[in-house]
């Protein structure tokens, strides 16, 4: 995790510009030297230029993507941002999402949860010349089974209290006990 953040803060400072690589900080062989720079698509811009409206501003994100198979990419997220400073990310199929990071990571499809991204923690509020914040996170969240749980508790409760009912139906319906306050009879 360590060595996969460091070689992101290294090809993110490369790729910007802002440091030149010495000797003492190359890249181990197995990553690339140098990534191709990742193209913006048409669906992109003009999804970002739908949210953000004809007095709001796009810019463009580059994301450092490590894969579970190990290789490198650069994927562009673009942010829009409305004039009244609401933002959204677009990734590259043009799905915008209004909820930041955390929303692209649990809606995206262009990722996996064993992958990698590098961003700047400041993704959708950065701007030119500001300092660079970097964080590593999973490229895509987990599934959140708490609904499914919560669903599955309450069917088996009520299953199991119509099952009750059920019987204690039969048994009144054969003149078996039933029991009510606490009294039986028979």
């Amino acid at each position: 995790m360590v060595l996969s953040m460091m070689l992101a803060l290294i090809l993110a400072l490369v790729w910007a510009g802002s440091a030149q690589p010495t000797a003492a900080a190359a890249m181990p062989a197995a990553a690339p030297q140098a990534l191709p720079d990742p193209e913006t698509t048409e669906e992109q811009m003009q999804a970002a230029k739908e949210f953000a409206g004809p007095d709001g501003k796009v810019s463009r994100n580059n994301v450092l993507v490590k894969h579970s198979d190990g290789e490198y990419e650069w994927i562009v997220l673009c942010v829009g941002r409305k004039p009244d400073g609401a933002t959204a990310l677009i990734d590259s199929h043009g799905r915008v999402h209004d909820g930041g990071i955390d929303d692209f990571r649990a809606h995206n499809d262009l990722l996996s949860e064993d992958d990698e991204i590098t961003f700047n923690r400041d993704i959708a509020s950065s701007t030119p010349g500001n300092r660079v914040k970097l964080v590593t996170l999973s490229g895509h969240t987990g599934r959140d089974w708490t609904p499914w749980l919560i669903a599955g508790s309450t069917v088996a409760v009520l299953a199991g209290g119509a099952l009750l009912l059920v019987r204690r139906a039969r048994r009144a319906a054969r003149g078996g006990p039933t029991s009510t306050a606490g009294e039986t009879t028979w």
